[in-house]
């Protein structure tokens, strides 16, 4: 595991990738790779309120589907270092209800019944289907979800770059479910890729790892949320991503929704929404909180905290000798770090 990724400026718009490539029969071979790569798109872009330059760049910024500003540093953690990331923190209030965190650790596995009572999950890198015995190593003893066979991705990195075949694929959340009309579904493969849903009606002394929304005339109301990572990253600010001067727009959305399926709160910025006093926060090994503000559609706002999703494990990759160069449980360098 002394495999790394490394961002470097080889002329305009280079990255250079370590790590070995995967087919049916396992690890093949290293290999540098363009700056669109399986992991990260690069697109040039513009920011919201400019205008359109009409050369193919896409629009980035608050409110748009590449909302949130990252560092390279960054974005080398949330797209390669990063193994799981749950939500620890998020409340808002709007006439009528009010919604909260059940601020506990979510369910070992990755994957649960999505809409068992009183709440399920599913979250970052597992995989179902049929693996051939060449990857079998890379994933976690296969249990069942809704009679599907789910793997969790095991203590190798090298297992995020494998591609889905006919026979096998990762989880990405459907933000179907939330009626987003193809507006920035995941396409990648992540840690902080989420769906949850509490059921209404249930008992909240009962509930685990959920958003559970409260009516403010009694009982409590269906809820989802979910984040998708579209693997894209919007820059402006220099003619490469990877100048100093530039500005990195990560693709990533969040969205709450009621009983109805109405994106009521979400990062996106949809026909009549209206900004709110709350961001949504991507938590980082460092602590740094890479942030965009969120909208409300519907019902008014009257207040709220930062919705929290926060990496909570990571891979060590290794040092020159073999060493961990990262902790897992905390995600800062150890032995000297990934340079030693």
């Amino acid at each position: 595991m002394g495999d790394r990724i490394t961002f470097r400026g080889r002329g305009r718009g280079c990255a250079v990738r370590d790590e070995e490539w995967f087919d049916a029969n396992g690890p093949t071979k290293r290999c540098p790779t363009s700056i669109i790569e399986p992991r990260v798109n690069f697109i040039k872009g513009w920011l919201t309120g400019g205008t359109d330059p009409g050369d193919g760049s896409v629009e980035c910024g608050d409110g748009t589907l590449s909302p949130m500003v990252v560092t390279l540093d960054q974005l080398a953690e949330i797209f390669y270092r990063v193994k799981d990331a749950w939500f620890t923190q998020g409340t808002y209030s709007i006439s009528g209800s009010d919604l909260e965190l059940n601020a506990v650790d979510p369910p070992t596995e990755l994957r649960s019944e999505l809409y068992a009572n009183p709440q399920g999950s599913r979250r970052g890198y597992s995989i179902s289907g049929t693996l051939p015995s060449a990857l079998d190593s890379f994933f976690g003893a296969a249990y069942t979800v809704d009679s599907v066979a789910w793997r969790d991705i095991g203590d190798s990195e090298l297992a995020m770059w494998i591609p889905d075949s006919v026979d096998y694929e990762w989880y990405l959340p459907d933000m179907d479910i939330v009626n987003l009309a193809g507006q920035g579904p995941a396409t990648i493969a992540s840690a902080f890729n989420c769906h949850m849903a509490y059921s209404a009606g249930s008992d909240p002394s009962e509930a685990g790892y959920a958003f559970i929304r409260y009516e403010n005339s009694g009982g409590e109301e269906w809820t989802e949320a979910a984040v998708a990572m579209s693997g894209v990253v919007v820059w402006t600010g220099a003619d490469s991503p990877l100048d100093p001067a530039a500005t990195l727009y990560l693709g990533i959305e969040m969205v709450l929704t009621s009983d109805a399926h109405d994106v009521e709160f979400g990062s996106f910025n949809r026909t009549a929404s209206v900004l709110t006093s709350v961001n949504f926060k991507l938590k980082l090994s460092d602590g740094s909180t890479p942030s965009c503000p969120l909208y409300n559609t519907g019902a008014a706002f009257t207040s709220g905290t930062d919705f929290v999703l926060e990496a909570k494990k990571w891979w060590p990759y290794a040092t020159t000798t073999g060493d961990p160069a990262w902790d897992t449980a905390t995600g800062l360098p150890i032995n000297g770090g990934p340079g030693a």
